[in-house]
């Protein structure tokens, strides 16, 4: 059973290089666009981005998951033709929601921008570009070329961080440099993955393909956008409960958790196509099993380090006026960890073709998440923003792994996995009172905290008897 394990972490290395350079420059953004955005451009960039990603999701109408499928399940005679025509719906999709964009942009302006911008039309031409960005690019994923994902991913990147450079420190474009970024970066690397995925395809589209394409994919439709809500919904509604400021703010802690998928994304990437080529295994519910369990460990341990370290983080990144952020990121953090566990138990639905059951324990979220905005925002401002995207994150997983566990039984070991996230829990709680402390006073006892609890951790993994067994 070990080589299953050698495996995913072969390909966690291999898929998540890529997204931790990402996460990376993320990071590395933060402190140069905090000095060059105001918190209100800084709002209006990422209500943009939020926009984005739900038209982005309308458009792909889960199609990268059913390809993902069908090029693990189905004949090699069959795979280009399902591959085919999967392109063929995005593009006639794209035009179509484009022409819609175009002719909403002024109501489209008024939300992202509170004004009638011309900036919007950016907004609507990153769309298609990051779409065909995002098609080749888990194309190159399902299809196993780790190399060509590579230096697609690693491209987009460095591209990126180069027009941001150019267009926003030294143009001072604002938000429009941003925005000129992120629509360069997506069309030149689309390019690079259209050179690198054009034996897989042909001008050919299949009706019957195409249904069976959609039947599998349209749950991941409302996963997708339930993800890109649950995500963002905390921005949409600061921005109309307060203002554009709290927005900026709000994304600063955003991006400062989001340092924890420096260690989750790959894990993430590789999960699926790993899972689906073990599912025939007799022992394949093992291996589930203790991957949630060493996820459980593992990640836990990076929670705590980020969580009490994120305000002295903060204090070197970012201007005073966003430091505020800290407070968000042990909500926010632990959302990252939850959707970790919410892939996990994605598998059961996935391997039995029951994805309506993703899009059942995503509605539920979204639903909580909706209720808990309301009600929370306007008493707690962003703080009550991130304990509803916790509690909506959480509340989605629970519902997923119930479901889950009536069509593929799988025993995961909760108690363990629980019981280390409580100490973890109590480790911060104990930071807080290091709070009246001086600077270098409150960091020494923090990393004491942080030490003992890693070898907490190395001393349960070396003791469980079924340790990669």
């Amino acid at each position: 059973m070990i080589q299953h394990y050698v495996e995913l972490i072969k390909n966690s290395l291999i898929y998540g290089v890529p997204r931790w350079f990402s996460a990376f420059i993320g990071i590395i953004l933060i402190p140069i666009l905090t000095r060059y955005l105001s918190p209100s451009e800084f709002g209006s960039v990422s209500l943009a981005l939020v926009l984005i990603g739900i038209v982005s999701m309308l458009i792909i109408f889960g199609m990268d998951s059913a390809i993902g499928y069908y090029v693990n399940f189905s004949k090699d005679t069959q795979r280009r033709s399902y591959i085919s025509t999967s392109l063929v719906f995005l593009l006639f999709s794209i035009f179509l929601y484009n022409v819609l964009l175009i002719v909403f942009s002024t109501y489209m302006s008024d939300f992202i921008f509170h004004t009638n911008s011309f900036l919007i039309y950016f907004v609507i031409f990153i769309i298609p570009a990051q779409v065909v960005f995002l098609f080749f690019q888990n194309l190159l994923l399902w299809t196993h070329r780790s190399k060509e994902y590579f230096i697609q991913s690693i491209g987009y990147s460095i591209l990126f961080t180069m027009l941001i450079i150019i267009f926003v420190v030294i143009f001072h474009f604002g938000n429009q440099g941003v925005f000129i970024a992120y629509l360069v970066s997506y069309s030149v690397l689309s390019l690079f993955g259209f050179m690198y995925t054009k034996d897989l395809y042909r001008l050919e589209f299949h009706y019957e393909k195409c249904i069976a394409l959609l039947q599998y994919g349209y749950p991941f439709l409302f996963v997708g956008l339930v993800s890109v809500l649950l995500s963002s919904n905390d921005k949409i509604f600061l921005s109309v409960l307060l203002n554009l400021g709290e927005v900026g703010i709000y994304t600063i802690g955003v991006g400062l958790s989001s340092a924890l998928s420096l260690i989750t994304s790959g894990f993430q990437t590789a999960l699926g196509p790993f899972a689906f080529k073990i599912a025939s295994d007799s022992n394949s519910k093992i291996v589930y099993s203790r991957i949630f369990l060493y996820y459980s460990y593992i990640i836990s341990f990076f929670w705590l380090g980020l969580v009490l370290f994120s305000k002295e983080i903060l204090m070197v990144l970012v201007p005073s006026q966003y430091q505020i952020a800290y407070i968000v990121v042990p909500f926010l953090a632990g959302g990252v960890i939850m959707t970790g566990f919410l892939n996990i138990f994605c598998l059961s639905a996935g391997i039995t073709k029951n994805t309506h059951l993703i899009a059942i324990s995503s509605l539920s979220g979204l639903c909580m998440n909706m209720i808990l905005m309301v009600f929370l925002i306007p008493h707690f401002g962003i703080l009550g923003a991130a304990g509803a995207s916790f509690v909506s994150i959480c509340t989605s997983s629970i519902v997923m792994n119930i479901l889950g566990q009536k069509i593929f039984f799988i025993d995961y070991p909760y108690k363990k996995a629980g019981l280390v996230f409580l100490i973890a829990c109590i480790f911060w709680n104990l930071s807080l009172l290091t709070n009246t402390f001086s600077l270098l006073s409150s960091i020494l006892l923090k990393i004491v905290l942080i030490f003992l609890f890693g070898i907490l951790i190395f001393q349960l993994l070396k003791f469980d008897k079924h340790f990669f067994i």
